[in-house]
C-alpha cells in the first residue's frame, strides 16, 4: 500500500484498507478469469441525493404599507433632526475652540517653567 493512497472524487480511498471477504474476493477472481473484469455498482457508503424540493408558489406581492402622508411625515421629522443637529455642531465647534485656547494657555506656562 502507498504512503499516501489516492483518493477518488467522492472521497473514498482507491484501495480499500480492510481485507475482502472470502465471498468478494473469489467473486472478483471469478470476474478477472472469466475476461468479465470487475462490475461496477452502486457505492452503499454514499446515499441518494434527496428529491428536488417541489416548485414554489409565486406569493402576490403586499400592498404598500406607506402613503404618500407617511412619507411627507417622515421628511419633516428627518429635516427637523437636521436642525436639531445644526445646534449641536455649533456647540461643539465651540467646545474645540475653548480646548485648543486652554491647550496654548498651558503650553505657554509649561514653556515659562
Amino acid at each position: 500500500m502507498p504512503l499516501l493512497p489516492p483518493i477518488d472524487p467522492r472521497g473514498h480511498l482507491a484501495i480499500d484498507p480492510r481485507p475482502l471477504s472470502p465471498h468478494s474476493l473469489s467473486y472478483l477472481a471469478r470476474a478477472n478469469t472469466t475476461s468479465r473484469g470487475a462490475v461496477h455498482c452502486v457505492d452503499p457508503q454514499i446515499p441518494d441525493a434527496p428529491p428536488p424540493p417541489p416548485p414554489a408558489t409565486p406569493v402576490a406581492p403586499a400592498a404598500m404599507p406607506y402613503t404618500a402622508g407617511d412619507w411627507e411625515q417622515a421628511v419633516a421629522r428627518r429635516r427637523a433632526d437636521q436642525e436639531h443637529l445644526r445646534g449641536v455642531d455649533r456647540a461643539l465647534d465651540e467646545t474645540d475652540r475653548k480646548a485648543a485656547d486652554l491647550n496654548r494657555r498651558i503650553l505657554a506656562l509649561l514653556a515659562d517653567t
